[in-house]
């Protein structure tokens, strides 16, 4: 209506079998900030919104915050910290990437304008998903295996994923006579990609599942329980979380989600490299690649927040966030590092886990 793209568009791996539904809460997350401001939170995961779908508003947790310590997630195992000796250390939880990761792309917002154009931005976006897996970047993440602990799984760089976009409604999350809620808290977003989930024909074990929202250039957020300090445009670009879904039905217990601003109002969050051109010819959206690579990589890291982090709290792409090491220069005067599906793109590096640790392009 009125040429406001009024969906969620989810970009889904056809790699899923099964539904269900259950009760969900939200989780423990972590969020991508730039460099040198790391505040660390997590939600109680007591409310119940197992009235979804028609009941969505005001059934958010409240949030708790602490800066250098992480809590241990009630899902995970109690084990000690484990120190590797490479700047990193192991915390008990689960990691993914054990099995193909299907990820979903949520289009939140009016992706209908100049500076949020779904035409434009989808290609981007979908191409980078698409090429990601099997590269020396992603390849770095095999170093977070959890072999011989209490999960035991061993993260797999695997090379492909299938895409293909589906349409949702969501006009029912937006307030009255609006199609969509511009300010979001943290229960907000929860909201946005538990709907999908159960309105998006999404099927198969959601662990196994990223589910990523790209916001409009209109849109904000805020970490809910702050007076409007974390989030963005206050610092953050963006952050990964999950949302406890009851187990039954066929649902399993976690869903996975970040979200990725589109960084019209925090122009911080595009890089120095490709200020006014990309390489990919929209700059906002080029800068979205770099934001959403750092919450994939994080989220198989350190899904729910209680697996891979250091003693300050910071977790793989958090250590190396906005170094990009010396790009690749295009005629056009845009830079890029990264080479994925024949596209390019200017990738912050990822920490690794061995060697002592440091930060790699790929390995």
């Amino acid at each position: 209506m009125n040429g406001i793209l009024k969906t969620i568009t989810l970009v889904l791996a056809l790699t899923m079998a099964a539904t269900g539904a259950g009760a969900a809460t939200v989780a423990q997350g972590k969020k991508f900030t730039r460099p040198n401001f790391s505040p660390i939170y997590f939600l109680d995961d007591s409310a119940d919104l197992s009235k979804f779908p028609t009941a969505l508003e005001g059934a958010a947790p409240r949030l708790r915050s602490y800066v250098g310590a992480k809590p241990q997630s009630s899902l995970a195992t109690a084990a000690a910290q484990i120190s590797t000796g490479n700047g990193i250390s192991f915390h008990g939880g689960p990691v993914m990437g054990d099995t193909p990761i299907s990820y979903y792309v949520i289009w939140y917002g009016n992706w209908s304008t100049a500076a949020s154009n779904f035409a434009s931005a989808q290609p981007i976006i979908e191409g980078a998903l698409r090429g990601i897996g099997g590269t020396a970047w992603s390849n770095t993440l095999t170093t977070y295996s959890t072999t011989g602990t209490q999960f035991g799984q061993t993260i797999q760089n695997f090379a492909t994923s299938t895409v293909q976009s589906l349409i949702v409604n969501f006009d029912v999350l937006g307030p009255p006579n609006s199609p969509y809620k511009t300010n979001l808290s943290t229960s907000d977003i929860s909201d946005i990609v538990m709907y999908a989930v159960l309105h998006g024909g999404v099927v198969g074990d959601k662990t196994k599942a990223q589910f990523i929202v790209l916001s409009s250039d209109d849109v904000t957020w805020s970490i809910d329980g702050t007076p409007n300090t974390w989030g963005y445009p206050n610092g953050w670009c963006g952050m990964h979380n999950h949302t406890n879904w009851g187990s039954h039905a066929g649902f399993v217990s976690q869903i996975k989600w970040a979200i990725v601003a589109n960084p019209v109002q925090e122009k911080a969050c595009i890089s120095g490299y490709n200020y006014t051109r990309s390489p990919n010819g929209y700059v906002n959206v080029d800068a979205m690649v770099n934001i959403l690579a750092h919450e994939v990589a994080e989220t198989i890291t350190d899904p729910l927040a209680n697996a891979w982090y250091d003693d300050a709290g910071n977790e793989v792409g958090d250590k190396c966030s906005f170094d990009f090491g010396s790009p690749l220069s295009l005629p056009d005067g845009s830079h890029y590092n990264q080479t994925w599906g024949g596209m390019r793109f200017l990738v912050q590096k990822l920490w690794i886990n061995s060697g002592g640790g440091s930060c790699v392009s790929g390995m």
